[in-house]
């Protein structure tokens, strides 16, 4: 069975407890009937984060850094959630769910590093076998990142994969994707659409009618068959 830490856990109560504050929210929000129901259902989810990290600030009260970290991320979560009227509202959230993930990626770096750094002097592991693990790994990061990103921004607008099934991925207005936002939409992809349980964020597109995933939400995109 799983084991989730007390520390942990208590996020994680937060963020169930959201969830019905945020449908009431929606429910007396006249501004919902404007916008996709896709748009809102990222609201509600982005309001979840926002409680998860609120509710890690009492377990991390003791580290007055990381609690303000938490507390602020977590505003900026429920705030935006709130502001999916917002012309700017997909890139604003979709560059604090980058940063967001891309500082929770730095943490554990640096921490990997630190414990590793105090195992040296036990001669149990090498710096240059360290070097040589993170460089692999962002090696293998950038090589995917610009293979998705190159491909989906070019004419053909979709990787050798999805050409070969016939489809391309455009803007929601039918424009060809700019580099920026196949950048976004891969680290959405990747980072963003598995932490939500049970595949929603991937089986939306399942369900929704323009066939959009999470990622494909935030970054205002769609998957359409090749003319």
């Amino acid at each position: 069975m799983f084991e989730i830490d007390a520390d942990h856990a208590i996020g994680i109560y937060f963020g169930l407890l959201a969830l019905p504050l945020a449908l009431l929210a929606l429910k007396f929000r006249s501004a919902r009937r404007a916008v996709p129901g896709t748009v809102l259902g990222a609201s509600v989810l982005m309001a979840m984060s926002g409680a998860i990290h609120v509710g890690l600030v009492l377990s991390h009260l003791n580290d007055a850094v990381t609690a303000a970290l938490f507390l602020g991320n977590g505003v900026a979560f429920i705030v935006l959630s709130q502001a999916f009227t917002w012309r700017w509202w997909r890139p604003a959230s979709t560059a604090l769910i980058i940063a967001t993930v891309l500082a929770g990626v730095a943490g554990i770096l640096i921490a990997f590093l630190v414990g590793s750094g105090e195992s040296f002097d036990d001669e149990s592991t090498s710096p240059a076998v360290v070097i040589a693990v993170i460089v692999m790994i962002v090696a293998v990061i950038v090589a995917n990142w610009l293979y998705e990103a190159l491909l989906t921004s070019s004419a053909r607008g979709a990787t050798l994969g999805k050409q070969a099934l016939g489809l391309r991925i455009i803007r929601a207005d039918g424009a060809q994707l700019s580099f920026g936002r196949a950048t976004a939409r891969y680290f959405l992809k990747v980072m963003i659409t598995p932490l939500v349980p049970l595949f929603i964020g991937y089986l939306m597109a399942a369900f929704t009618n323009r066939k959009r995933a999470l990622h494909d939400v935030l970054a205002d995109t769609l998957v359409i068959r090749s003319s």
